[in-house]
């Protein structure tokens, strides 16, 4: 007996999802958005390929001066994604590869996953290290941002028909 999956497109519906950030620095937390979010995804139930991509300048704080240093410290002319590749989702956590500055790395990142109707709900939290991505952690005179950023997201999907 054959079995088979068949493989669902899902495409990012940006006004509807968001990406933030924060980060502490030295007597305040840094909180930011991203601005610019693509994403299409396939999948079934056992397989997960696509991308989520951010563009690196629609990174925002609030802060045109401090936004002009992040985009220095992430090398946002050179690199103009943050890019996420998933290639396998096991229970409630997805893994793929992180790619920031041109350096990736291997995650795993916990998510709820809601289907209703026509529509993939995905919202989840997790934590990466500047230094790992061999990003210089950008300072102020002693104001200094923390290496440790955390990220949460809720992205809105729909099945391409």
């Amino acid at each position: 007996m054959l079995i088979f999956f068949i493989s669902q497109t899902y495409t990012l519906l940006n006004a509807k999802s968001k990406i933030s950030f924060f980060l502490n620095a030295t007597l305040h937390q840094v909180n930011g958005i991203a601005n610019s979010i693509d994403s299409k995804i396939q999948y079934d139930s056992i397989y997960i390929s696509g991308y989520v991509r951010v563009v690196s300048k629609s990174l925002k704080t609030g802060n045109g001066i401090r936004d002009a240093q992040m985009y220095r410290s992430i090398k946002a002319d050179k690199y103009e994604y943050i890019e996420f590749f998933p290639d396998s989702l096991v229970k409630n956590a997805i893994f793929g590869k992180l790619k920031i500055s041109g350096i990736e790395r291997y995650i795993s990142v916990p998510i709820n996953m809601k289907f209703e109707n026509n529509f993939t709900f995905v919202s989840g939290e997790f934590k990466i290290l500047l230094s790992d991505f061999q990003i210089t952690r950008p300072k102020f005179g002693f104001i200094e941002v923390s290496d440790t950023v955390n990220i949460s997201f809720d992205l809105v999907y729909q099945k391409e028909q």
